[in-house]
């Protein structure tokens, strides 16, 4: 009772007011991000993948993180510590806010969100893994499309997600190494790649995330674009391959 409670968005009506409805009935104050007008005009993406938020109160500022979800993001996190500073008198200085948006990863260890793992090719992950998370994905490619040659995806999938609704959101255009994390819960490759086909995507098969890795790394091209994701436990097994030193560089 008495605590804010703040809602970062919601497609659906209907979950707007299972949050609003439950905050009044216990007594919280009841905040919505995307009505607080934190950021007063459009984001900017550079080419190297980082967002600037024009934001209202701290002048602009600049992402560390990449990928189309992080502008809402963003809002919903400024909108969070105007309610701390503003209803709670929590003491937030400006340089802290800053700080935190430009070195988001390195101060908290978060991984694999729309990450440049090497460049020449160019290789991104990102651990979006539902219909939500690849909705703002597909968008993010697109973008990307018109400044790379070929693009690769590494993908695969757990089996308790919407793993069609994914695929119909990924580019038919790209060619791509189907795998399979080492999780029980991965789908195996072979009954992926059958999915992933019924859905007009092409390419060929890998049975661990390395294999896929080696292999699209020797057949992309510098200007080329390499994405592993589907599942965040695609990301895990990937992240320590680029972190070997100049094995894959």
């Amino acid at each position: 009772k008495g605590v804010p409670a703040l809602l970062g968005e919601a497609e659906k009506q209907s979950v707007y007011d299972v949050f609003k409805n439950k905050a009044e009935e216990v007594g919280a104050p009841f905040y919505y991000a995307q009505r607080m007008d934190m950021v007063k005009d459009e984001c900017r993406l550079t080419v190297g993948g980082k967002w600037f938020f024009p934001s209202v109160e701290y002048g602009e500022i600049q992402g560390e993180l990449g990928g189309e979800v992080q502008v809402r993001n963003a809002v919903t996190v400024l909108s969070a510590i105007h309610i701390l500073r503003t209803e709670l008198g929590v003491d937030i200085i400006p340089e802290a806010v800053h700080e935190g948006f430009a070195h988001v990863t390195k101060l908290t260890g978060l991984m694999g969100r729309w990450q440049t793992l090497r460049s020449k090719p160019t290789v991104i992950c990102d651990t979006g893994h539902n219909v939500g998370g690849w909705e703002h994905l597909a968008e993010h490619l697109k973008v990307l499309r018109q400044y790379c040659g070929q693009i690769y995806m590494i993908i695969g999938m757990v089996n308790d997600k919407d793993i069609d609704g994914v695929l119909s959101l990924m580019p038919q255009d790209a060619f791509y190494f189907f795998t399979q994390a080492s999780v029980e819960r991965a789908m195996p490759v072979e009954d992926f790649a059958v999915k992933a086909m019924r859905h007009g995507l092409s390419g060929t098969l890998c049975d661990t995330v390395q294999d896929a890795v080696e292999k699209a790394l020797r057949r992309a091209r510098e200007n080329d674009l390499i994405f592993i994701g589907g599942s965040t436990f695609i990301v895990a097994d990937a992240l320590p391959l680029f972190m070997k030193e100049d094995e894959y560089k």
